[in-house]
């Protein structure tokens, strides 16, 4: 490029390098195409912030903008060239993305879909006006919604010149299992990533050059505002690669680049929220720069996730410009059918919910194909036939018609069928004619039957191509298919391209997959029809034989990346009766599910896996992996329905009445880590503690194992009020303890094991009277897992953080903390902490004087832990709400309170909160005017349950209690007794709120 001496001259070759119109520019600046017109002329100088702005549309570098200012007003600067993005470096990238583009490809004939079209146009322009919406387009196959979507689109990219369009289909055989295809498409293609299928059939030269120049926008977007969709929704590798070949988008992208460059580490299992919330935004954010239409193909083989993150997009379209345009077929969605997870039950169609929702609050969004009239149908076959030149007479129009009572795709195959057998021809002006005398008698009288005539006059191998095409699905693989012919992959790929594609329409190109160094090719029938058809025609063995070659070959071929096909090698394997290695894919799928926080499809794979399982012999091999498929789905379920949800109890108990092979202790751990879970968080400590003990029993056959087994012991213990063998359990842990060597721990338990113990640590030491000591162990949880960066980690260390801080007393830092953790929470959803912190954030405000807001809001979190059948802690819960119902003299109310808390505490052996209880009991009756005998008995008991247990804080409290109930008897040595032993052990937490009121009564005492 030519050194730069003007500023006019900088700004037009700047936008040209960016692929900008003169109007388009103007859109971006917001100002008159005429005034753009003018400053390149070099006829008119722009003013201070308008410079600003040229210099932000034309993604003017930070190192250049004081150059490009200074020109922009005339100011004298040496020459300078724009060696950081010269046209030709950008010419270069985009060259790339304009040689995937096949402007060959012929599409059908549109017609008859004025109505439909108006009514889109109309939505299309609401969006463009910042009304975003959906629209969902319905009918029965072959009725054309492909076709009236795609043709949509085209008219809405010829009219916008600043439109973007992206899309992905739903896949009729692996959709449902294969999380958020769709959407994931659409984000390969709006980031420029052409070896991801999706709307191939919309990727012409003008829309790559579009999404070619919208890359430096879209990826700095994606970059700050969707980092957890890195390698989730696009690859990150590849993203990257795009960027730096785009000399803009790498100047622009420099900072978030030198981020991916240090190896930033990106949390895993990011919850499903999190993620709509990132696609989202990034959607929102893109069309604030360029309008956007969204298609989604066939949304009855949606999968539950990617049916999840519509319902979430589309409530949050409104103020955008987007339009979400999805099609369906009405009869395989049953609106009416109830939901449910649950293993065995009939399940909603993923869709469904949406569907209702769309119904009641936006109503006239759907638009019909399959409520037509004869005359609509008529008029349809006559357009059709109009559609080219010809002068076919009336009655050869209503005898079509009459056969193929209009409907679009039989019309239309019928035609191309009567072209190819001769049976119409065109004369010597062009115009089709009829041959001869047409028998209709003859004639296919199904759609099935003219396809079957249309494939018979391909060439063998290419017929025998597209039978194998049919076993692998609506879209398949080139190099699959001609190495189970014995072809070259170049050889089918024009076979593919050029008679099936071009030629005869039956296929369409749908890009490239590059699974680590194998490149596939990959194809779509141009309608399921046709894939129907074809695998119907093969016979049981055909199907069997094919599947096997197809899983051999596809499992040989991206041998690299088998996770990338694990749905497809499970369902071919399934098929050709290769049970065991169906299994071992279908697994494989449901951890790359899980990794994507798709819970209901890892579900799915697992719970079929356990069924092909009970197919095979009963060897040790089988129950090993009946045993990790049950834990697997433990953890699935323990994520979409909480730890002690009924599911997650039938899964660790499936896997533990299995007998677990000798030598396989971590496996074991596993499943009793994950019973334990279930029953301390219903608070049944007994039997979560027997799973405890078992565990431990497995430390001298696996020593890695004795951090899980003795952090299960610790915890459990402490809640049994057994302090000081809990703090030996938690001990020997720690000591154990190693970030890296006890990495794979997060796998088996969801959050680090180190964090854990520090926590449970920490509140056995608490209650031990050690409270600085215990105060510096729970800042150290907090510490290693922010260190981690796991996020889950973090909520459960800020979880029990707020928890101590209320046991000492210290509502402001229990404010603080709790309002961490729920932030947290409301991300990674997680009921269970959410309700925890809520709570304690409810006590927090009893302790400001609002007691009636902070009681409501403890009233409800313990209602959210009883939905999700949490018991643990139950006891300690209901005497904090009992103390607080003192505070407005509802005295009976807690009374019962803590009559529930006792008699739970006593049945569940959750005694460590025993003594606080009995202690509120002596406080209420005290206030509530009883002979103090009753009062001072609740209050002795306190004192020695406390002390049974060596817990000092809870003693120190009971103590004081008693001793102000001494002092207002007038028994002041009896209460100086009772409290100054208790006030003089403390050695440390002088800062504590109880210590001081006990240190303060004694002072009045003495």
């Amino acid at each position: 490029m030519a050194p730069i001496t003007s500023i006019d001259d900088w700004i037009r070759q700047r936008r040209k390098a960016l692929d900008l119109t003169q109007a388009e520019l103007a859109e971006l600046v917001g100002c008159a195409v005429v005034t753009i017109k003018k400053i390149e002329q070099g006829t008119r100088r722009p003013s201070r912030q308008m410079a600003e702005l040229l210099a932000e549309a034309l993604v003017i570098p930070a190192a250049e903008r004081d150059t490009f200012l200074r020109m922009a007003r005339h100011q004298f600067v040496e020459p300078a060239a724009m060696s950081f993005a010269d046209s030709k470096a950008l010419r270069t990238g985009g060259d790339a993305l304009l040689a995937t583009v096949d402007e060959n490809v012929r599409a059908d004939n549109f017609v008859g879909r004025a109505e439909e079209m108006a009514r889109l146009e109309a939505h299309l322009t609401a969006a463009l006006n910042g009304r975003g919406r959906i629209v969902l387009i319905s009918g029965e196959a072959g009725y054309g919604k492909t076709m009236l979507m795609t043709e949509f689109a085209r008219y809405a990219l010829d009219r916008y010149p600043n439109l973007i369009v992206a899309g992905g289909n739903c896949e009729a055989l692996i959709g449902a299992g294969e999380p958020y295809l769709p959407f994931r498409d659409a984000l390969a293609q709006l980031t420029c990533d052409v070896e991801t299928p999706g709307q191939s059939s919309l990727f012409s030269r003008d829309q790559a050059r579009r999404l070619w120049s919208l890359l430096p926008y879209a990826a700095q977007i994606l970059l700050q505002q969707g980092p957890n969709l890195m390698d989730v929704f696009v690859s990150g590798a590849r993203l990257q690669q795009r960027i730096l070949s785009h000399p803009i988008a790498a100047d622009r992208c420099r900072v978030q680049l030198d981020v991916l460059a240090k190896g930033a580490v990106q949390q895993r299992n990011v919850p499903q929220r999190k993620l709509f919330e990132e696609y989202t935004q990034f959607l929102r954010a893109l069309s604030e720069r360029q309008p956007m239409l969204i298609l989604i193909d066939d949304l009855q083989w949606i999968d539950h996730a990617s049916a999840a993150l519509l319902s979430y997009a589309v409530m949050r379209l409104s103020g955008s410009r987007i339009l979400l345009l999805g099609s369906y077929r009405p009869s395989e969605v049953d609106p009416g059918a109830g939901s449910s997870f649950s293993e065995g039950e009939a399940e909603t169609h993923a869709l469904t919910p949406l569907l209702q929702v769309l119904m009641r609050r936006y109503g006239d969004i759907e638009i019909s194909l399959g409520q037509s009239t004869p005359q609509v149908d008529r008029a349809f076959v006559d357009a059709l036939v109009d559609c080219e030149p010809n002068v076919l007479a009336e009655s050869f129009r209503a005898e079509l018609f009459q056969h193929t009572r209009g409907h679009p795709l039989f019309t239309v195959e019928l035609l191309h069928d009567m072209q190819e057998r001769g049976e119409l021809i065109q004369d010597e002006l062009g115009r089709w004619v009829e041959s001869g005398v047409i028998d209709w008698d003859t004639l296919p009288v199904r759609v099935e039957a003219v396809i079957s005539r249309r494939i018979g006059r391909l060439p063998a191998i290419l017929q025998e191509a597209l039978k194998i095409a049919s076993v692998e699905g609506d879209t398949f693989t080139a190099e699959v298919i001609a190495h189970i012919l014995g072809i070259t992959g170049w050889e089918l790929v024009q076979l593919l391209s050029g008679i099936a594609g071009r030629q005869h329409r039956l296929v369409t190109v749908q890009g490239h997959l590059r699974l680590g160094s194998q490149l596939l090719s990959r194809y779509r029938f141009v309608h399921i029809v046709f894939q129907s058809y074809l695998y119907a025609n093969l016979d049981a063995f055909e199907r069997t034989y094919l599947h096997e070659a197809l899983a051999n070959t596809l499992e040989k071929l991206a041998a690299e990346r088998t996770e990338e096909v694990a749905v497809q090698l499970a369902r071919h394997f399934e098929v050709a009766g290769l049970t065991a290695r169906a299994v071992k894919y279908l697994q494989e799928a449901a951890r790359k599910a899980v990794a994507l926080s798709a819970h209901h499809e890892a579900i799915s794979h697992l719970t079929r896996a356990l069924a092909l399982l009970s197919e095979l012999p009963d060897t040790v091999e089988r129950t090993r992996q009946q045993v990790r498929l049950y834990t697997d789905l433990g953890i699935s379920y323990k994520i979409i329905k909480g730890f002690a949800a009924d599911e997650v109890e039938q899964s660790y108990r499936r896997a533990k009445t299995l007998s677990t092979p000798a030598g396989d202790s971590f496996l074991r751990a596993s499943v009793l880590w994950g019973y334990h879970g279930v029953y301390t968080v219903r608070g049944d400590l007994a039997t979560g503690y027997a799973s405890a003990q078992e565990c431990l029993g497995l430390v001298k056959e696996d020593p890695i194992l004795c951090v899980a087994c003795h952090c299960m012991a610790g915890a459990s213990l402490g809640h049994m009020g057994r302090l000081r063998a809990a703090q030996s359990h938690l001990e020997r842990a720690m000591e154990a303890y190693s970030p890296q060597q006890h990495g794979k721990h997060l796998y088996l338990v969801g959050f680090d094991l180190g964090v854990f113990t520090l926590a449970h640590f920490a509140h056995a030491l608490g209650y031990l009277g050690h409270v600085d000591q215990a105060l510096q162990l729970a800042q150290e949880s907090v510490e290693l897992a922010q260190s981690l960066n796991h996020t889950f980690s973090r909520v459960m260390a800020l979880s029990y953080q707020s928890m101590l801080h209320q046991l000492c007393g210290n509502w402001r830092a229990a404010q603080a903390t709790s309002a961490s953790a729920l932030q947290l929470c409301v991300d990674q959803d997680t009921p269970y902490y959410l309700a925890w912190n809520n709570f304690i954030h409810g006590w927090t405000l009893t302790e400001q004087e609002r007691v009636e807001q902070g009681m409501e809001q403890m009233e409800q979190s313990l209602a959210d832990l009883q939905a999700v059948q949490a018991g643990l802690r139950r006891p300690y819960y209901l005497g904090l709400l009992a103390e607080a119902y003192g505070k407005v003299g509802r005295i009976e109310h807690g009374l019962r309170l803590t009559q529930e808390a006792l008699a739970q505490a006593r049945r569940q052996e959750q005694l460590a909160f025993e003594p606080d209880v009995h202690r509120v009991r002596g406080e209420l009756l005290r206030q509530n005017g009883v002979p103090a005998e009753e009062a001072e008995t609740c209050l002795r008991a306190a004192i020695e349950r406390a002390q049974q247990q060596e817990a000092k804080l809870p003693e120190l409290r009971a103590a004081t209690s008693l001793a102000r109930l001494y002092q207002e008897q007038g028994r002041r040595d009896a209460a100086r007794q009772t409290l100054a032993p208790t006030v003089a052990w403390f050695s440390e937490g002088y800062d504590m709120a109880d210590l001081r009121a006990a240190r303060s009564l004694l002072e009045t005492l003495a």
